[in-house]
């Protein structure tokens, strides 16, 4: 569900030391979460936003929260997907359309608001281990190369007896991928296959229905420890499924070290998960130090058809590492459901290190059937809460961002953007408010778009004689804009004015 980054631009590699997701070293560093130099409002400072995601601009069609969320209305389904950047370009890999024969396509997008068209980008290997279909994609970045790892699905006994086995493709330009040339599994037709869940912990080879499950991989950098880590879908028992894990040190060669129990628990679990136990469609990633696996569970029945605003479609539990081990890994916890509900994967990208980009597959505006089953992307943004908990707003246009950095006592107030940057408990102040129009060219304008440079507000921008500039004088009108009338006695010294005026005539007349 998360993104991931290239080194050096704007996106996301899930890695605890490149998205500087508020991982804090050292007491200075908690004192000032977002770096500026600032101390943050609850630890006694005067920052008054102080927070590992940015704030986001509101009030104004482009950037109003309120709006109804977006959706990305690919032209197939869009379930298990994966999102990568690349400088400004965002591109999405989705897999598509039947259990027989999917494929996976490519859509791009500059403003994750809109897609392009899909261009597909590789399909079943005829007479290999992936020859009948290829389901969730999943990218990554390292050193220049891209790596796409998929489920590839093995059906020539039918659907129950399927093997389903972890593939890998690369490609330098995202656009073009050829299968690695390896083959790491059971079944040694085809290139690319490089890791089957055939564990202990899994019910792999045990001659069951649907025994031999492994897919929806996710990969994670762990920096910590100079690995990667796969996280998957398996079959753990004869009734429920669980998160698997393995490890790797070249991303080719895997090794299988536990499972996760937490993402394991049936009908009678705790918290939000009132039904189920067929965990799938894995991703993690890190805030402050935690870990979040989160988790979809089709077998879960709260769903649009049966409770209103179903709630525990996405569930996830937690961790203060990654490790896993065959006993079930005590160390995640399951902590309930997320605040959203999707009805098969979630992706989170990072944007700029500070900005939660959360889309999910939803088949409607709950989780039941969408038209035809065909299933769209609604785009949210995420909003960390300091007890490690988030909340979701509706996703607005990428340029209403303000980070957190850019939030503080030692910025001036910014115009129009809704947001107290300078930290002094007002929001675009009256200094802010620019006059615009100048229709009568007398150098005087009325309020209009922010950000002006006309000296101050004209009352009446249809006369030039009238505009703060000019001297008041007795008549009925507010001549010089400050909303009174014939102030300052100019009427009685009109009247002064006339009575010498007028005494001086009748002498020259006498004269």
């Amino acid at each position: 569900m998360f993104l991931r980054t290239r080194g050096g631009k704007t996106g996301f590699i899930l890695s605890m030391t490149v998205l500087g997701l508020g991982l804090l070293s050292g007491a200075s560093a908690i004192l000032d979460i977002d770096t500026d130099g600032y101390v943050g409002v609850l630890q006694g400072g005067d920052d008054c936003v102080d927070q590992t995601h940015a704030v986001f601009m509101n009030g104004t069609p482009e950037c109003d929260d309120g709006q109804p969320p977006v959706y990305l209305n690919g032209q197939y389904d869009i379930v298990d997907h994966a999102w990568v950047a690349d400088g400004t370009t965002y591109h999405l890999y989705s897999s598509c359309c039947t259990i027989s024969n999917t494929v996976i396509y490519r859509y791009t997008s500059t403003d994750l608001r809109t897609l392009s068209a899909p261009t597909t980008v590789f399909g079943p290997n005829p007479g290999a281990w992936d020859h009948s279909s290829i389901w969730a994609p999943y990218v990554i970045e390292h050193a220049g190369v891209y790596y796409l790892f998929y489920t590839g699905v093995d059906l020539r006994l039918g659907e129950a007896d399927q093997y389903q086995r972890i593939g890998l493709a690369t490609s330098t330009d995202l656009v073009t991928w050829t299968r690695a040339p390896v083959n790491n599994c059971s079944d040694p037709n085809g290139d690319g296959c490089v890791y089957e869940c055939d564990e202990p912990w899994t019910t792999w080879g045990d001659g069951g229905d649907f025994d031999n499950q492994c897919r929806d991989p996710m990969v994670v950098r762990d920096e910590a420890n100079g690995r990667w880590v796969l996280f998957a879908t398996t079959r753990h028992n004869a009734s429920t499924q669980a998160v698997a894990v393995a490890t790797s040190t070249d991303l080719l060669n895997w090794t299988g070290t536990g499972y996760i129990e937490a993402s394991a628990r049936v009908s009678t679990g705790v918290l939000g998960q009132l039904t189920g136990g067929v965990a799938e469609n894995p991703f993690v990633t890190a805030h402050d130090g935690t870990f979040y696996l989160s988790w979809t569970d089709y077998w879960d029945t709260e769903d649009f058809w049966y409770t209103t605003n179903p709630r525990t479609a996405v569930q996830y539990a937690t961790s203060t590492t990654l490790d896993a081990d065959p006993t079930g890994s005590a160390n995640w916890t399951y902590r309930g459901y997320t605040p959203d509900p999707g009805v098969n994967g979630s992706e989170v990208q990072v944007l700029s290190g500070d900005t939660w980009i959360l889309t999910q597959s939803i088949m409607s505006g709950y989780s039941g059937a969408w038209p035809e089953q065909r299933r769209n992307l609604r785009v949210k943004r995420i909003e960390w809460n300091g007890d490690g908990t988030y909340t979701t707003e509706n996703n607005t246009d990428l340029a209403c961002r303000v980070p957190s950095a850019a939030i503080n006592p030692g910025v001036p107030e910014q115009c129009g953007d809704s947001v107290d940057n300078d930290c002094d408990a007002g929001v675009d102040e009256p200094m802010c408010v620019g006059v615009c129009a100048d229709a009568d060219g007398d150098g005087y304008g009325t309020s209009g778009t922010l950000s002006c440079s006309q000296p101050a507000l004209d009352c009446n921008d249809a006369n030039p004689s009238i505009n703060p500039g000019v001297t008041e004088i007795c008549d009925t009108i507010d001549n010089n804009c400050d909303g009174r009338v014939n102030e300052g006695n100019v009427c009685r010294r009109r009247r002064v004015f006339q009575w010498i005026s007028d005494g001086q005539i009748e002498i020259a007349k006498k004269l």
